[in-house]
Protein backbone atom coordinates (compact mmCIF):
# COMPACT_ATOMS: atom_id res chain seq x y z
CA UNK A 1 0.00 0.00 0.00
CA UNK A 2 1.40 3.39 -0.69
CA UNK A 3 0.66 6.32 1.52
CA UNK A 4 -2.41 8.60 0.60
CA UNK A 5 -5.81 9.07 1.64
CA UNK A 6 -8.57 5.89 1.39
CA UNK A 7 -12.17 6.42 1.71
CA UNK A 8 -14.17 4.46 4.65
CA UNK A 9 -17.31 3.17 2.75
CA UNK A 10 -15.10 0.24 0.35
CA UNK A 11 -12.28 -2.28 0.56
CA UNK A 12 -8.48 -1.40 0.31
CA UNK A 13 -6.92 -4.52 -1.69
CA UNK A 14 -3.26 -5.84 0.55
CA UNK A 15 -1.58 -7.37 -2.07
CA UNK A 16 2.06 -8.00 0.20
CA UNK A 17 2.31 -9.22 3.17
CA UNK A 18 2.09 -6.58 6.23
CA UNK A 19 1.15 -5.26 9.14
CA UNK A 20 -2.08 -2.89 9.36
CA UNK A 21 -2.55 -0.88 12.50
CA UNK A 22 -4.56 2.16 13.19
CA UNK A 23 -2.83 4.74 14.87
CA UNK A 24 -2.88 5.39 18.48
CA UNK A 25 -5.53 4.01 20.71
CA UNK A 26 -9.10 6.04 18.53
CA UNK A 27 -9.94 3.00 16.82
CA UNK A 28 -9.94 5.03 13.35
CA UNK A 29 -12.74 4.42 10.82
CA UNK A 30 -11.96 2.49 7.58
CA UNK A 31 -14.17 0.77 4.93
CA UNK A 32 -12.29 -2.49 5.12
CA UNK A 33 -9.81 -4.86 3.34
CA UNK A 34 -9.46 -7.53 0.55
CA UNK A 35 -6.16 -9.29 2.03
CA UNK A 36 -4.40 -11.52 -0.49
CA UNK A 37 -1.24 -12.00 1.09
CA UNK A 38 -0.23 -13.10 4.81
CA UNK A 39 -1.02 -10.46 6.72
CA UNK A 40 -2.34 -8.23 10.18
CA UNK A 41 -5.09 -6.30 10.66
CA UNK A 42 -6.10 -4.76 14.20
CA UNK A 43 -6.90 -1.36 15.93
CA UNK A 44 -9.91 -0.02 13.33
CA UNK A 45 -13.61 0.57 13.35
CA UNK A 46 -14.62 -1.51 10.26
CA UNK A 47 -17.28 -0.94 8.39
CA UNK A 48 -17.47 -2.94 4.93
CA UNK A 49 -15.41 -6.01 6.27
CA UNK A 50 -12.48 -8.03 5.95
CA UNK A 51 -12.71 -10.66 2.97
CA UNK A 52 -10.60 -13.78 2.16
CA UNK A 53 -12.56 -14.97 -0.02
CA UNK A 54 -10.12 -14.34 -3.07
CA UNK A 55 -7.03 -15.38 -1.81
CA UNK A 56 -5.10 -14.87 1.57
CA UNK A 57 -3.93 -17.26 4.27
CA UNK A 58 -2.19 -17.14 7.55
CA UNK A 59 -3.70 -13.97 8.37
CA UNK A 60 -4.30 -12.01 11.48
CA UNK A 61 -7.25 -9.79 12.17
CA UNK A 62 -7.50 -8.47 16.22
CA UNK A 63 -8.58 -5.94 17.88
CA UNK A 64 -10.78 -4.19 15.66
CA UNK A 65 -14.53 -3.04 15.95
CA UNK A 66 -16.71 -4.38 13.62
CA UNK A 67 -19.83 -2.41 12.87
CA UNK A 68 -23.03 -4.57 10.36
CA UNK A 69 -20.42 -6.41 9.03
CA UNK A 70 -18.02 -9.50 9.44
CA UNK A 71 -14.65 -11.34 8.20
CA UNK A 72 -15.20 -13.94 5.27
CA UNK A 73 -13.22 -16.21 4.31
CA UNK A 74 -12.87 -19.78 1.61
CA UNK A 75 -13.88 -20.36 -2.19
CA UNK A 76 -10.47 -22.84 -1.44
CA UNK A 77 -9.00 -25.36 1.09
CA UNK A 78 -5.73 -23.04 0.64
CA UNK A 79 -7.53 -20.07 2.34
CA UNK A 80 -7.34 -21.64 5.29
CA UNK A 81 -5.39 -21.07 8.84
CA UNK A 82 -6.59 -17.58 9.49
CA UNK A 83 -6.81 -16.42 13.26
CA UNK A 84 -9.06 -13.91 14.36
CA UNK A 85 -9.00 -12.94 18.00
CA UNK A 86 -10.30 -10.21 20.38
CA UNK A 87 -12.69 -8.61 17.95
CA UNK A 88 -15.79 -7.07 18.85
CA UNK A 89 -18.66 -7.56 16.34
CA UNK A 90 -21.58 -5.59 16.30
CA UNK A 91 -24.65 -6.40 14.18
CA UNK A 92 -23.26 -8.21 11.67
CA UNK A 93 -25.17 -10.59 9.37
CA UNK A 94 -22.35 -13.17 9.75
CA UNK A 95 -19.55 -11.61 12.52
CA UNK A 96 -17.56 -14.61 11.03
CA UNK A 97 -18.22 -17.25 7.95
CA UNK A 98 -16.03 -19.60 6.04
CA UNK A 99 -16.77 -21.43 2.99
CA UNK A 100 -14.51 -24.47 1.78
CA UNK A 101 -12.12 -23.16 4.38
CA UNK A 102 -10.21 -24.85 7.05
CA UNK A 103 -8.02 -24.93 10.18
CA UNK A 104 -9.42 -21.26 11.47
CA UNK A 105 -8.56 -19.89 14.76
CA UNK A 106 -11.42 -18.06 16.28
CA UNK A 107 -10.85 -16.98 19.77
CA UNK A 108 -11.28 -13.95 22.75
CA UNK A 109 -14.27 -12.49 19.86
CA UNK A 110 -17.37 -10.78 21.15
CA UNK A 111 -20.44 -11.20 19.17
CA UNK A 112 -23.30 -9.10 20.01
CA UNK A 113 -26.63 -8.79 18.07
CA UNK A 114 -25.43 -10.67 14.92
CA UNK A 115 -27.60 -12.66 12.69
CA UNK A 116 -24.93 -15.32 12.48
CA UNK A 117 -21.79 -15.07 15.30
CA UNK A 118 -19.72 -17.61 13.39
CA UNK A 119 -20.89 -19.37 10.22
CA UNK A 120 -18.38 -22.95 9.33
CA UNK A 121 -20.29 -24.06 6.05
CA UNK A 122 -19.05 -26.99 3.57
CA UNK A 123 -15.47 -26.67 4.73
CA UNK A 124 -12.11 -28.90 6.30
CA UNK A 125 -12.70 -29.01 9.49
CA UNK A 126 -10.12 -28.37 12.00
CA UNK A 127 -11.78 -25.39 13.59
CA UNK A 128 -11.06 -24.04 16.52
CA UNK A 129 -13.50 -21.67 18.57
CA UNK A 130 -12.89 -20.57 22.56
CA UNK A 131 -13.24 -17.58 24.49
CA UNK A 132 -15.81 -16.09 22.74
CA UNK A 133 -18.92 -14.41 23.94
CA UNK A 134 -21.91 -14.79 21.50
CA UNK A 135 -24.61 -12.45 23.01
CA UNK A 136 -28.26 -11.83 21.75
CA UNK A 137 -27.38 -13.58 18.44
CA UNK A 138 -30.29 -15.21 16.51
CA UNK A 139 -27.96 -18.11 16.06
CA UNK A 140 -24.81 -18.26 17.91
CA UNK A 141 -22.62 -21.06 15.51
CA UNK A 142 -24.13 -22.47 12.59
CA UNK A 143 -22.41 -25.39 10.61
CA UNK A 144 -23.07 -26.48 7.49
CA UNK A 145 -21.30 -29.94 6.44
CA UNK A 146 -17.83 -28.96 8.60
CA UNK A 147 -16.50 -29.57 11.94
CA UNK A 148 -15.04 -27.17 14.75
CA UNK A 149 -13.76 -27.84 17.90
CA UNK A 150 -15.81 -25.25 20.27
CA UNK A 151 -14.81 -24.96 23.79
CA UNK A 152 -15.06 -22.28 26.92
CA UNK A 153 -17.72 -20.31 24.90
CA UNK A 154 -20.19 -18.13 27.06
CA UNK A 155 -23.68 -18.56 24.77
CA UNK A 156 -26.58 -16.17 25.28
CA UNK A 157 -28.76 -17.00 22.27
CA UNK A 158 -32.37 -18.24 21.09
CA UNK A 159 -30.50 -20.50 19.12
CA UNK A 160 -26.96 -20.92 20.36
CA UNK A 161 -25.37 -24.00 18.13
CA UNK A 162 -27.36 -25.53 14.55
CA UNK A 163 -25.78 -28.08 12.71
CA UNK A 164 -26.80 -29.10 9.26
CA UNK A 165 -25.50 -31.25 6.41
CA UNK A 166 -23.20 -34.27 8.45
CA UNK A 167 -21.73 -31.21 10.05
CA UNK A 168 -20.51 -32.27 13.64
CA UNK A 169 -18.00 -31.20 16.42
CA UNK A 170 -16.36 -31.74 19.68
CA UNK A 171 -17.95 -29.18 22.40
CA UNK A 172 -15.00 -29.49 25.09
CA UNK A 173 -12.06 -30.53 25.96
CA UNK A 174 -10.47 -32.76 28.83
CA UNK A 175 -10.89 -31.01 32.28
CA UNK A 176 -7.81 -28.44 32.75
CA UNK A 177 -6.66 -26.46 35.32
CA UNK A 178 -6.90 -22.57 34.08
CA UNK A 179 -9.54 -19.58 34.63
CA UNK A 180 -12.80 -20.46 32.15
CA UNK A 181 -15.13 -17.40 30.36
CA UNK A 182 -17.13 -17.53 33.51
CA UNK A 183 -14.17 -16.97 35.90
CA UNK A 184 -14.45 -20.83 37.31
CA UNK A 185 -11.42 -22.53 38.16
CA UNK A 186 -11.46 -25.13 35.35
CA UNK A 187 -11.61 -25.39 31.56
CA UNK A 188 -13.68 -28.02 29.86
CA UNK A 189 -16.93 -27.16 27.90
CA UNK A 190 -19.19 -24.03 27.57
CA UNK A 191 -22.23 -22.11 29.20
CA UNK A 192 -25.34 -22.55 27.51
CA UNK A 193 -27.59 -19.65 28.15
CA UNK A 194 -30.38 -17.90 27.04
CA UNK A 195 -32.70 -14.62 26.85
CA UNK A 196 -35.71 -16.75 28.37
CA UNK A 197 -32.80 -18.20 31.08
CA UNK A 198 -34.03 -21.82 30.37
CA UNK A 199 -30.90 -22.60 28.42
CA UNK A 200 -29.06 -25.73 29.97
CA UNK A 201 -26.36 -24.14 32.02
CA UNK A 202 -28.89 -21.88 33.66
CA UNK A 203 -31.10 -25.19 34.96
CA UNK A 204 -28.08 -27.43 35.69
CA UNK A 205 -26.11 -26.56 38.80
CA UNK A 206 -22.92 -27.71 39.97
CA UNK A 207 -23.43 -29.97 43.09
CA UNK A 208 -19.99 -30.46 43.30
CA UNK A 209 -18.10 -27.43 43.42
CA UNK A 210 -15.95 -28.11 40.06
CA UNK A 211 -17.76 -25.86 37.88
CA UNK A 212 -18.95 -28.07 35.59
CA UNK A 213 -22.90 -29.45 35.22
CA UNK A 214 -23.64 -33.02 36.84
CA UNK A 215 -24.45 -34.82 33.44
CA UNK A 216 -23.42 -34.01 29.43
CA UNK A 217 -25.67 -31.61 27.30
CA UNK A 218 -26.47 -33.32 24.02
CA UNK A 219 -27.74 -31.25 21.65
CA UNK A 220 -27.86 -33.76 18.68
CA UNK A 221 -25.97 -37.30 18.17
CA UNK A 222 -23.32 -35.43 16.41
CA UNK A 223 -22.89 -32.55 19.13
CA UNK A 224 -22.45 -33.44 22.58
CA UNK A 225 -21.02 -31.22 25.61
CA UNK A 226 -19.48 -33.64 28.60
CA UNK A 227 -18.35 -30.69 30.58
CA UNK A 228 -20.94 -27.74 30.26
CA UNK A 229 -19.99 -24.89 32.68
CA UNK A 230 -22.82 -24.29 35.63
CA UNK A 231 -25.31 -21.88 37.03
CA UNK A 232 -23.10 -18.91 38.06
CA UNK A 233 -24.00 -16.12 40.64
CA UNK A 234 -23.89 -13.43 37.97
CA UNK A 235 -23.44 -13.00 34.29
CA UNK A 236 -19.89 -12.40 32.92
CA UNK A 237 -19.55 -8.51 31.46
CA UNK A 238 -19.41 -7.96 28.01
CA UNK A 239 -16.91 -5.67 26.92
CA UNK A 240 -14.94 -4.07 23.95
CA UNK A 241 -11.78 -5.48 22.80
CA UNK A 242 -8.44 -4.11 24.38
CA UNK A 243 -7.08 -1.12 23.31
CA UNK A 244 -4.69 -1.86 20.07
CA UNK A 245 -0.72 -1.30 21.52
CA UNK A 246 0.65 1.45 20.29
CA UNK A 247 2.56 0.59 16.73
CA UNK A 248 6.25 -0.42 16.86
CA UNK A 249 8.73 -1.55 14.99
CA UNK A 250 8.00 -4.61 12.88
CA UNK A 251 10.94 -6.60 11.42
CA UNK A 252 9.13 -9.35 9.86
CA UNK A 253 6.52 -7.50 7.31
CA UNK A 254 5.97 -4.20 6.13
CA UNK A 255 3.95 -2.06 8.34
CA UNK A 256 1.22 0.60 7.28
CA UNK A 257 -0.39 2.68 9.94
CA UNK A 258 -3.85 4.67 9.66
CA UNK A 259 -5.08 7.57 11.52
CA UNK A 260 -7.94 9.56 11.45
CA UNK A 261 -7.15 12.65 9.05
CA UNK A 262 -8.11 16.06 10.30
CA UNK A 263 -7.87 17.86 7.04
CA UNK A 264 -9.09 15.15 5.04
CA UNK A 265 -12.99 15.03 3.70
CA UNK A 266 -14.95 13.56 6.65
CA UNK A 267 -15.07 9.87 4.77
CA UNK A 268 -11.14 9.43 4.12
CA UNK A 269 -7.98 8.48 6.22
CA UNK A 270 -4.38 8.89 5.90
CA UNK A 271 -2.22 5.89 5.39
CA UNK A 272 1.49 6.30 6.09
CA UNK A 273 3.69 3.81 5.16
CA UNK A 274 6.86 2.30 7.00
CA UNK A 275 9.10 0.08 5.20
CA UNK A 276 10.88 -2.67 6.80
CA UNK A 277 13.15 -4.98 5.44
CA UNK A 278 12.13 -7.64 2.34
CA UNK A 279 11.48 -10.78 4.26
CA UNK A 280 7.68 -11.69 4.18
CA UNK A 281 7.77 -14.07 6.80
CA UNK A 282 4.90 -14.28 9.54
CA UNK A 283 4.77 -15.66 12.86
CA UNK A 284 0.91 -16.18 14.38
CA UNK A 285 0.22 -17.92 17.57
CA UNK A 286 -3.07 -19.47 18.10
CA UNK A 287 -2.80 -21.06 21.88
CA UNK A 288 -0.04 -23.50 22.31
CA UNK A 289 1.31 -23.83 18.43
CA UNK A 290 3.48 -21.44 16.70
CA UNK A 291 3.09 -21.56 12.83
CA UNK A 292 5.50 -19.78 10.20
CA UNK A 293 4.55 -19.03 7.04
CA UNK A 294 6.43 -17.93 4.42
CA UNK A 295 5.26 -16.68 0.56
CA UNK A 296 8.63 -18.40 -0.80
CA UNK A 297 7.42 -20.57 -3.66
CA UNK A 298 3.82 -19.17 -4.16
CA UNK A 299 2.32 -21.60 -6.12
CA UNK A 300 1.90 -23.56 -3.40
CA UNK A 301 0.81 -21.24 -0.28
CA UNK A 302 -1.26 -17.72 -1.31
CA UNK A 303 -1.50 -18.34 -4.73
CA UNK A 304 -3.29 -15.40 -7.16
CA UNK A 305 -5.42 -12.45 -6.22
CA UNK A 306 -7.98 -14.70 -8.75
CA UNK A 307 -8.13 -17.53 -6.52
CA UNK A 308 -7.67 -21.20 -7.76
CA UNK A 309 -9.69 -24.20 -7.52
CA UNK A 310 -10.74 -27.01 -9.46
CA UNK A 311 -14.28 -26.43 -9.74
CA UNK A 312 -13.49 -25.72 -13.21
CA UNK A 313 -12.15 -28.35 -14.55
CA UNK A 314 -12.41 -32.34 -14.16
CA UNK A 315 -8.73 -32.87 -15.49
CA UNK A 316 -6.62 -35.43 -14.19
CA UNK A 317 -3.58 -35.35 -16.24
CA UNK A 318 -0.47 -34.68 -14.62
CA UNK A 319 -2.15 -34.78 -11.46
CA UNK A 320 -3.26 -30.77 -11.49
CA UNK A 321 -3.08 -30.34 -7.81
CA UNK A 322 -5.65 -29.40 -5.22
CA UNK A 323 -6.35 -25.59 -3.98
CA UNK A 324 -9.77 -26.64 -3.51
CA UNK A 325 -12.13 -29.49 -4.71
CA UNK A 326 -14.24 -30.03 -7.86
CA UNK A 327 -16.02 -32.99 -6.50
CA UNK A 328 -20.08 -32.33 -4.97
CA UNK A 329 -19.55 -32.26 -1.21
CA UNK A 330 -22.60 -34.44 -0.81
CA UNK A 331 -20.51 -37.36 -2.43
CA UNK A 332 -17.62 -36.75 0.06
CA UNK A 333 -17.78 -39.28 2.81
CA UNK A 334 -14.72 -38.37 4.84
CA UNK A 335 -11.65 -36.28 3.90
CA UNK A 336 -8.44 -35.38 5.71
CA UNK A 337 -5.89 -32.87 5.60
CA UNK A 338 -2.06 -32.86 5.91
CA UNK A 339 0.35 -29.87 5.40
CA UNK A 340 4.10 -29.36 4.91
CA UNK A 341 6.28 -27.08 4.21
CA UNK A 342 8.44 -27.95 0.94
CA UNK A 343 12.28 -27.35 0.08
CA UNK A 344 14.08 -27.93 -2.74
CA UNK A 345 15.69 -30.83 -3.38
CA UNK A 346 13.88 -32.81 -0.36
CA UNK A 347 11.73 -36.02 -0.14
CA UNK A 348 8.06 -35.23 0.87
CA UNK A 349 5.83 -37.58 2.49
CA UNK A 350 2.28 -36.12 3.59
CA UNK A 351 0.89 -38.58 6.11
CA UNK A 352 -2.68 -38.63 7.31
CA UNK A 353 -2.24 -39.92 10.65
CA UNK A 354 -6.02 -39.31 11.47
CA UNK A 355 -6.74 -42.83 9.52
CA UNK A 356 -9.73 -41.14 8.13
CA UNK A 357 -9.39 -42.64 5.06
CA UNK A 358 -7.82 -45.45 3.17
CA UNK A 359 -4.14 -43.40 2.18
CA UNK A 360 -1.70 -43.72 4.48
CA UNK A 361 0.35 -40.99 2.63
CA UNK A 362 1.74 -38.90 0.07
CA UNK A 363 5.07 -38.99 -1.55
CA UNK A 364 7.07 -37.29 -3.76
CA UNK A 365 10.57 -35.25 -4.47
CA UNK A 366 10.47 -31.44 -4.67
CA UNK A 367 12.42 -30.19 -7.34
CA UNK A 368 11.41 -26.57 -6.09
CA UNK A 369 10.68 -24.56 -3.24
CA UNK A 370 7.03 -24.34 -2.48
CA UNK A 371 5.92 -22.81 0.83
CA UNK A 372 3.15 -24.07 2.52
CA UNK A 373 1.53 -27.21 0.64
CA UNK A 374 -1.59 -28.48 1.59
CA UNK A 375 -2.60 -32.19 0.46
CA UNK A 376 -6.44 -32.93 0.34
CA UNK A 377 -7.45 -36.63 0.24
CA UNK A 378 -11.29 -37.26 -0.25
CA UNK A 379 -12.86 -40.38 0.04
CA UNK A 380 -15.91 -40.90 -1.97
CA UNK A 381 -19.14 -41.98 -0.89
CA UNK A 382 -19.58 -43.42 -4.85
CA UNK A 383 -17.54 -42.60 -7.87
CA UNK A 384 -16.57 -39.33 -8.66
CA UNK A 385 -18.57 -37.05 -10.07
CA UNK A 386 -16.06 -35.28 -12.02
CA UNK A 387 -15.42 -39.38 -13.95
CA UNK A 388 -17.85 -40.88 -16.39
CA UNK A 389 -17.46 -44.41 -14.31
CA UNK A 390 -15.33 -47.38 -12.53
CA UNK A 391 -12.33 -49.98 -13.38
CA UNK A 392 -13.64 -53.02 -13.77
CA UNK A 393 -13.35 -55.55 -11.00
CA UNK A 394 -14.47 -55.51 -7.02
CA UNK A 395 -14.15 -51.55 -6.17
CA UNK A 396 -12.79 -51.04 -2.70
CA UNK A 397 -12.80 -47.21 -2.46
CA UNK A 398 -12.97 -44.48 -4.45
CA UNK A 399 -11.16 -41.32 -4.02
CA UNK A 400 -9.17 -37.88 -4.89
CA UNK A 401 -5.87 -36.23 -3.82
CA UNK A 402 -5.10 -32.86 -4.38
CA UNK A 403 -1.75 -31.67 -3.76
CA UNK A 404 -0.95 -28.21 -3.38
CA UNK A 405 -2.34 -25.17 -5.92
CA UNK A 406 -3.63 -25.59 -9.17
CA UNK A 407 -0.60 -26.80 -11.58
CA UNK A 408 1.46 -27.87 -8.48
CA UNK A 409 1.51 -31.34 -8.63
CA UNK A 410 2.81 -31.48 -12.40
CA UNK A 411 6.79 -32.79 -13.54
CA UNK A 412 7.92 -29.66 -13.80
CA UNK A 413 7.59 -29.14 -9.49
CA UNK A 414 7.91 -32.83 -8.58
CA UNK A 415 9.61 -35.84 -9.45
CA UNK A 416 8.89 -39.79 -8.14
CA UNK A 417 5.24 -39.66 -6.94
CA UNK A 418 4.24 -42.40 -5.11
CA UNK A 419 1.35 -43.32 -2.66
CA UNK A 420 0.39 -45.63 -0.05
CA UNK A 421 -3.08 -47.09 0.73
CA UNK A 422 -4.31 -49.87 2.95
CA UNK A 423 -6.89 -51.67 2.32
CA UNK A 424 -9.01 -53.93 5.28
CA UNK A 425 -9.00 -57.60 5.28
CA UNK A 426 -12.46 -58.15 6.36
CA UNK A 427 -13.09 -56.70 2.45
CA UNK A 428 -11.21 -59.21 1.18
CA UNK A 429 -12.89 -61.91 3.01
CA UNK A 430 -16.10 -60.89 2.60
CA UNK A 431 -15.64 -60.38 -1.32
CA UNK A 432 -12.61 -63.44 -1.94
CA UNK A 433 -9.92 -61.15 -3.70
CA UNK A 434 -7.11 -61.86 -3.97
CA UNK A 435 -4.43 -59.67 -1.91
CA UNK A 436 -2.08 -60.02 -5.35
CA UNK A 437 -4.74 -58.69 -7.50
CA UNK A 438 -5.10 -55.55 -5.43
CA UNK A 439 -4.44 -52.36 -7.90
CA UNK A 440 -4.36 -48.78 -7.63
CA UNK A 441 -6.28 -47.30 -11.10
CA UNK A 442 -5.67 -43.71 -11.92
CA UNK A 443 -8.20 -41.38 -14.03
CA UNK A 444 -6.42 -39.89 -16.81
CA UNK A 445 -7.82 -37.35 -19.29
CA UNK A 446 -5.12 -36.59 -21.63
CA UNK A 447 -7.26 -33.38 -23.37
CA UNK A 448 -10.42 -32.76 -21.35
CA UNK A 449 -11.49 -30.51 -24.22
CA UNK A 450 -11.77 -33.06 -26.59
CA UNK A 451 -15.39 -33.98 -25.54
CA UNK A 452 -13.91 -37.45 -25.15
CA UNK A 453 -13.86 -39.66 -21.98
CA UNK A 454 -10.42 -40.41 -20.33
CA UNK A 455 -9.99 -43.66 -19.12
CA UNK A 456 -8.56 -45.60 -16.26
CA UNK A 457 -5.04 -46.89 -15.88
CA UNK A 458 -3.67 -49.71 -13.98
CA UNK A 459 -0.64 -48.87 -11.95
CA UNK A 460 1.91 -50.56 -10.59
CA UNK A 461 1.37 -51.89 -6.85
CA UNK A 462 3.10 -53.95 -4.76
CA UNK A 463 2.35 -55.02 -1.46
CA UNK A 464 4.10 -54.00 1.18
CA UNK A 465 2.99 -55.41 4.55
CA UNK A 466 0.10 -56.37 6.83
CA UNK A 467 -1.33 -56.11 10.12
CA UNK A 468 -4.50 -57.92 12.61
CA UNK A 469 -6.64 -55.07 10.19
CA UNK A 470 -5.46 -53.82 6.66
CA UNK A 471 -3.25 -54.85 3.73
CA UNK A 472 -0.64 -52.16 2.82
CA UNK A 473 -0.02 -51.06 -0.37
CA UNK A 474 2.03 -48.84 -2.73
CA UNK A 475 1.90 -47.59 -6.30
CA UNK A 476 3.94 -45.66 -8.85
CA UNK A 477 1.58 -42.80 -9.98
CA UNK A 478 2.02 -40.00 -12.53
CA UNK A 479 0.34 -37.97 -10.52
CA UNK A 480 -2.62 -36.98 -8.13
CA UNK A 481 -6.23 -36.53 -8.95
CA UNK A 482 -8.49 -39.26 -9.58
CA UNK A 483 -8.06 -42.91 -7.86
CA UNK A 484 -9.90 -45.89 -6.93
CA UNK A 485 -8.72 -49.39 -5.68
CA UNK A 486 -9.88 -52.60 -6.81
CA UNK A 487 -9.16 -56.33 -7.23
CA UNK A 488 -10.03 -59.76 -8.69
CA UNK A 489 -12.18 -62.01 -6.91
CA UNK A 490 -10.88 -65.46 -6.69
CA UNK A 491 -14.80 -66.80 -7.65
CA UNK A 492 -14.49 -64.86 -11.03
CA UNK A 493 -11.22 -66.57 -11.69
CA UNK A 494 -12.58 -70.15 -11.04
CA UNK A 495 -15.79 -69.54 -13.15
CA UNK A 496 -13.33 -68.31 -16.00
CA UNK A 497 -11.58 -70.96 -15.60
CA UNK A 498 -14.22 -73.47 -15.94
CA UNK A 499 -15.73 -71.44 -19.03
CA UNK A 500 -11.91 -72.21 -20.72
CA UNK A 501 -13.06 -76.36 -20.84
CA UNK A 502 -16.34 -75.39 -22.51
CA UNK A 503 -16.54 -77.70 -25.72
CA UNK A 504 -15.85 -74.46 -28.16
CA UNK A 505 -12.29 -73.95 -26.21
CA UNK A 506 -11.48 -77.89 -26.34
CA UNK A 507 -8.41 -77.95 -28.34
CA UNK A 508 -8.47 -78.89 -32.19
CA UNK A 509 -6.24 -82.44 -31.98
CA UNK A 510 -8.86 -83.50 -28.88
CA UNK A 511 -11.99 -82.36 -30.81
CA UNK A 512 -13.98 -85.43 -31.28
CA UNK A 513 -11.91 -87.69 -29.39
CA UNK A 514 -13.25 -87.61 -26.42
CA UNK A 515 -14.41 -91.33 -26.74
CA UNK A 516 -11.32 -92.71 -28.35
CA UNK A 517 -9.06 -95.20 -26.96
CA UNK A 518 -5.18 -95.34 -26.88
CA UNK A 519 -3.47 -97.56 -29.38
CA UNK A 520 -2.18 -99.81 -26.76
CA UNK A 521 -5.10 -100.14 -25.09
CA UNK A 522 -7.32 -100.91 -28.53
CA UNK A 523 -4.46 -103.67 -29.02
CA UNK A 524 -4.70 -104.89 -25.45
CA UNK A 525 -8.48 -105.21 -26.21
CA UNK A 526 -7.84 -107.07 -29.56
CA UNK A 527 -6.12 -109.74 -27.92
CA UNK A 528 -7.94 -110.40 -25.50
CA UNK A 529 -11.13 -110.21 -27.80
CA UNK A 530 -9.07 -113.29 -29.72
CA UNK A 531 -8.01 -115.05 -26.92
CA UNK A 532 -12.02 -115.16 -26.00
CA UNK A 533 -13.12 -116.58 -29.42
CA UNK A 534 -10.01 -119.28 -29.65
CA UNK A 535 -11.79 -120.48 -25.92
CA UNK A 536 -15.15 -120.48 -26.94
CA UNK A 537 -14.67 -122.74 -29.85
CA UNK A 538 -12.30 -125.14 -28.25
CA UNK A 539 -14.89 -125.65 -25.74
CA UNK A 540 -17.42 -126.06 -28.26
CA UNK A 541 -15.28 -128.55 -29.91
CA UNK A 542 -15.01 -130.77 -27.16
CA UNK A 543 -18.28 -131.05 -26.77
CA UNK A 544 -19.56 -132.00 -30.00
CA UNK A 545 -16.82 -135.04 -29.72
CA UNK A 546 -18.40 -135.88 -26.55
CA UNK A 547 -21.72 -135.97 -28.28
CA UNK A 548 -20.61 -138.40 -30.92
CA UNK A 549 -18.83 -140.44 -29.18
CA UNK A 550 -22.48 -141.60 -27.46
Amino acid sequence: MQPGTYPTDERIPVEVSVTIKGAGTSYPSIGGFWLYAPSTVEGFTITKGVDFEKAGTACTVRNNRFEGCGVSMGSSYLYGNQIVMNNLFTGSPSGVSTYDSYNNTIIGNTFLNCNVGVLFSWGGGSHVVTGNTFKNCSIGIHLIDDSALIYNNYFYNDINLQIDDEAFCTLNVAKNADKNIIGGQYIGGNYWSTPAGNGFSDTHLDTNGDGFAEEPYQISDVAIDHLPLAKQEEEPEVTPPPEPEEPTEDNSTDEVILDDNSTASEDNNTADVIPADNSTDVTSESGNETEEVTDEGNSGSSGSSGGSSHRSSGSSSGGSGGGGSPELARNVEVKELSQLFIPNGKDVKFEFQNNATCVVSVDFDAIKNAGKITTIVEQLKNKSALVPGLPEGEIYKSFNVWVGNVGYATPKNIDHPTLDFKVEKAWVLDKNVDRDSITLNWYVDEDEHDEKNGNWTSLKTELTGEDDEYLYYTSEVSGYSFFAISGTSLQEEETITAESRAAGDIPEDQEGNESKEPESDKNKNALLGMGLVLGTLGTMGIILKSMKKE
